[in-house]
Parts: C-alpha cells; structure tokens; sequence
C-alpha cells in the first residue's frame, strides 16, 4: 500500500540486510515493488534490470488476491523465479495448505507463522544449493514443492512440509525498519505507519489468529526501541500511528508508552491520530491512557472488543474467560473523566442469532456506546478455521471466506442480521434518531432494534410510502446527504411511528423530532443556530439516559428551553475516506449540550 510503511516486510528487508554480517547482500539484492493492476508493469523494470529472483509475498485479508495475481505472473513469465508466500493469510493447517497449494500453482513455499528468521534461512538454503530446492528440507515452518531432484527422498513435484519453527524469544534480533533506514529513501505521501510493542495474545478467540500466537506467552520489543521508533513516525510527520498489538494496555508500561506518543506529538505535531487494539479485559489502565491522548489533542477513543455479550457464543468461540462485565465498570471511567467509547461487535459468530445480536446492539443503545460491527471471515489460520470445528458447529462460507451460516443462524438470518446493524448504524452511530428513539423507549416504552427492525419491514413492504425513509436508509451513509434536506425525514418518521406503533403527535414528540433535526449539518443554517424548544429536550436527555426506568421523568413535563447547537468541525464537508482513518467513532452529529463526547478529528 502506497500510503503505509509496511512493518512486516520492513522487518524482513532490515533482517535481510544484516543477516551474516550481509551475507545474504552479496547474492541478492532486496528490491521493495509496489502493486499495479498491470503486474507486467513490474517487469520491464525489474526484471529487465535484475533477471529471475526470489519473490516475497505477505499476505493479509485485503492483500492476498492481489498477491496472486502477481505470483502467476510471475511464474507465467519465467519458471525460474521462485514465489514464497507467508502472512496470516497464507494456511498453515496442514490439509489446507495443500489445497491451497493445489489450487494456486505458482505459489512454491508457503511459510507458516513468525517469517523473519525463517526467510533468511529460506534465502541461505536457496543460494548455497543454486537456487534448488534440495537443502529446504533444512528450514522449519514451511511447505514446499520438491524441486526436479526431489527432497529429502520425496518425489519430485509433491509437497513437503518441514517441522514447525518455535517461536521467537528475543524480538529485538530483528533490527527496526525505521530505526535500519529501510524507510528513510521513500519519498511518496504516507498517511500511516505501523508499530509493535509486543507479539503475542494470552486469548485463545476461535475466530482470531493473532500472527498464529493466539493463547500464548507475550513478548517484548525492548521499551527504548519502541520509543525510538514512534519518535521517528512523528518527526516524519506521519498523520496516523497504528499500534499493532493484540492488547495495548495489558502492561502498565502501556501508560509509558501511551504518554511517549503524546510527547512526540506534543514536539512535532504528530502522529495525530492513534489506532490500538485495547487489551480485552478492560481494566483502569485503558482510561489513563485515552485519557492522555485526548488531553494531547490526539484522535482517539476507548474500544472495547466485546464482539458479543452472548453467553452461549462466548461458549463455542472459547471467549468466556474474558469478563464482559468489566466493560459495565470501564464504561462508567470513561463517562465520568468525559472520555470517548465505542465498542466492537461481530456478525455471524457461530452461536450467534438474530435476537442475541439485537440483544447486544439494544444493550450499548441503552449505555449510549456507539458500536462497530464486523462480519466474521473464517481466517485460515485461527482455531475455527481447524476442520473438526468447522463440522461441529456447521459452519458454511462465500467465497471470499466470510461466514454465511452455521448451526445457529441460516443464511437469511444473517442478512437481516447485517440489515439491522446497517439501520442502527444510521440512527445511532449517525445520530439520525439519537433522540427520538430514547424518547420512544422512555416515554413509550418502545425497544430501539424493535423499531429498527420494524423501519426494514417498511421500507422493504413499500419502499414508496416514506421514500426518505426509505433513501437515507439505504444509502445516506455512503453519501452523507438528504435530498431536500432533514425536515421530510422526521416528518416521515412521525408518521411512520403514529401508523406502526400508535404514538401521535404532540408536543413532547415534536419538541425531540426537532431537536434531532437541528443535531444534523445542513448547509442551509448558519451556525451557531439558537433554537427554541417547548419542552427541554437537552434536559430531559441529561436527566433520563443512563437511568432506570422507575426514576425517569417525561419529556411532557420539561419546561420550554432555548439552546445553541454549532458545527465547530463543519461536519457534513468530511472527506470520511481521506480526513479520518478509523471510523469507529463518526463525527456527524453537531455540537450541543448532549453530543457524545468526541476525541479531536485528525484533520483538526
């Protein structure tokens, strides 16, 4: 990716270099490439310059067909290059690496788990045998084709697995890609760069594979290393750091390094946003350190990886020895220092159904907690991905590895699944009807997801009736726009819900509507806007939210109010795809006595 520095292959490139004293230097040149949607583009460079080589490929999710793609090429246009793939992407169950194997014939070795040591033994056996395959046999971690001679007695053309290779113990063998100078010759923009401080995951999640060292020990990169590497990102000016371990903030030294970022950021304006994967027990060490970005001006937020609150999934994904409700305890931290939440969700866990996952989306609708939800994909190395826990649990896949049903939900099931949270997303994390639905759940004792649910049954009955309904809820969040502007849409709302659900008009119903419609940008209002309200609904949100029911008092009985709403960040002129790098938390809803509590947009 042409605006990431890439850690993993900057951690080979940097190993390679200084393997042997440079030994490996001496008989290849290691030349980084960048994708093209026409791979023989590559060619006339490369090839023309250099002649056949090893190829190394890193493969994730997002990156794997497009490795492919260039591994044919690769081989169509000459056997003689040799193609290693490695990455989470690429399978290391056995079965499944050969059928990987089998399917894709211009892939030669595949490599199983941590690739920096194994590559530079791949490239040492390769060079001392001629390029030939026969000393392979030698290097742990990986399966290959025996070459024309064969290997180690096997018949020439079938593959050979080698023993598994132990785990690394001393991460800072590997010198840093940026501390090296890997890096220091690029020249293009660059919006993010990757760190690790540790590798490793205690947790045993059968839907992740944690660079294939879930449920085992964390290592440690050395702490000056660390702060090494992220003063270098800041000085570089890079906008986004992106920690890459499984749980930032499982060690108290954590809050070290999390005060070290805003240091730098404080010496050299950057990074100005900070992506993490909080550690799954929540604990108070989390807080202080969102804490601390927020206070630097630095974008980021709490997010807590619940992925389900489900008792039954945790079961059958082996997620019960992380307390979920330890997430109730974090939540009240974080509200009570002003700092921001959200939490992640999965679509499609096996266990999973439609009313355990409105349960779970009603439950953060209730804590006011913005949600992030992800379908679940069968990754090739994670424990769900073992074929007896497939069969068990009846587990079907597309063909891009997404789970589409298992012995819990059907494949309908899951499409309404990802229907509501498509709708919950509008309405609360856009905060289209932020209001409106606690008023109807309060005063009316109307569920969120069931009205959710209820607005998909209308709009697809008769897409016509309310077709603003209809239009913001299937396509605002891609266009971030209402033809007409907001007025139609909570017209609409009111008549969808006095038709649906018996609530009319009055003037507590009317004082919400237009309180949420006045939250929204629109271009036509000048801001700061004054509004006049004939009941308190700022009040009443404050008073009311996060209560029980027994102490809630209705919007009826708030006397009328004036109050300012503005638009600090001119939301609705985002540029959502370049300005802001994680959406977890979305910045649409204007400023007002009851928004969320935002962290400070990057692009600020």
């Amino acid at each position: 990716m042409a605006n990431h520095f890439p850690l993993a292959l900057g951690m080979m490139y940097s190993f390679i270099a200084e393997y042997g004293n440079g030994m490996l230097q001496d008989r290849f040149v290691p030349v980084p490439i960048m994708y093209s949607n026409k791979p023989e583009d590559i060619f006339v460079e490369l090839y023309g310059k250099y002649g056949p080589g090893v190829w190394l490929f890193s493969s994730y999710m997002w990156s794997i067909a497009a490795n492919l793609k260039i591994s044919a090429a690769v081989k169509e246009h000459d056997r003689r290059n040799i193609t290693i793939h490695g990455g989470p992407s690429t399978p290391s169950y056995e079965a499944a690496c050969s059928a990987f194997l089998s399917k894709h014939e211009s892939v030669d070795i595949a490599v199983h788990g941590e690739g920096e040591i194994t590559i530079v033994n791949l490239l040492d056996s390769l060079s001392s045998a001629n390029m030939g395959f026969d000393r392979l046999h030698e290097v742990n971690g990986i399966t290959f084709r025996a070459g024309s001679t064969g290997a180690n007695g096997a018949a020439p053309g079938t593959l050979v697995r080698t023993p598994p290779r132990a785990r690394m113990r001393d991460l800072d063998v590997l010198p840093s890609p940026y501390l090296s100078g890997a890096f220091s010759s690029y020249t293009g923009p660059v919006d993010a760069a990757i760190v690790e401080t540790n590798r490793g995951c205690p947790f045993g999640c059968t839907f992740c594979d944690w660079g294939s060292a879930t449920n085992q020990k964390i290592r440690k990169f050395d702490l000056e290393r660390v702060k090494s590497e992220i003063e270098w990102i800041g000085k570089h000016q890079v906008r986004v750091l992106w920690v890459a371990d499984a749980n930032f903030g499982i060690y108290d030294r954590d809050i070290e390094i999390a005060e070290w970022i805003c240091a730098v950021r404080k010496k050299y304006g950057y990074p100005r946003e900070v992506v993490v994967n909080y550690t799954k027990n929540a604990t108070k060490r989390l807080a202080v350190i969102v804490e601390h970005f927020a206070a630097a001006g630095i974008c980021s937020q709490g997010v807590i990886s619940i992925q389900t609150r489900d008792r039954s999934t945790l079961e059958v994904i082996n997620r019960k020895n992380i307390k979920t409700d330890k997430y109730d305890d974090l939540a009240e931290i974080f509200r009570v220092a002003g700092l921001p939440l959200s939490t992640d969700l999965m679509i499609g866990l096996p266990g999973m159904t439609v009313g355990s996952f409105k349960e779970d989306l009603q439950y953060f609708f209730d804590k006011d907690v913005t949600v992030k939800a992800y379908r679940t994909e069968l990754l090739p190395n994670s424990p769900m991905a073992d074929p007896d826990y497939i069969e068990k649990y009846k587990i079907k896949v597309d063909r891009n590895n997404f789970l589409i049903s298992s012995f819990s939900y059907t494949v309908d099931d899951l499409h309404l699944m990802n229907i509501i949270y498509q709708l919950f997303t509008v309405a609360d994390g856009f905060s289209t009807l932020r209001y409106v639905l606690r008023y109807l759940s309060w005063d009316c004792g109307i569920v969120a997801v069931d009205y959710i649910h209820e607005l998909y049954n209308e709009i697809e009955s008769d897409p016509y009736r309310f077709p603003t309904l209809t239009y913001v809820s299937k396509v605002f969040q891609y266009y971030l726009n209402v033809p007409g502007g907001w007025h139609q849409f909570y017209e609409e709302i009111a008549a969808f819900t006095q038709a649906r659900f018996g609530v009319r008009r009055d003037s507590a119903f009317d004082a919400v509507l237009y309180f949420n419609e006045m939250v929204m940008p629109d271009d036509a209002l000048a801001y700061p806007l004054k509004i006049q309200l004939e009941h308190d609904v700022p009040a009443y949100f404050r008073d009311n939210n996060l209560k029980d029911s027994e102490n809630r008092r209705k919007l009826v009985n708030y006397p009328p109010t004036r109050t300012v709403i503005n638009n600090k960040y001119s939301y609705g002129h985002i540029n959502y795809n370049s300005e802001q790098y994680d959406s977890h938390q979305v910045f649409w809803e204007l400023q007002s006595p009851t928004a969320r509590i935002h962290s400070v947009p990057n692009f600020m």
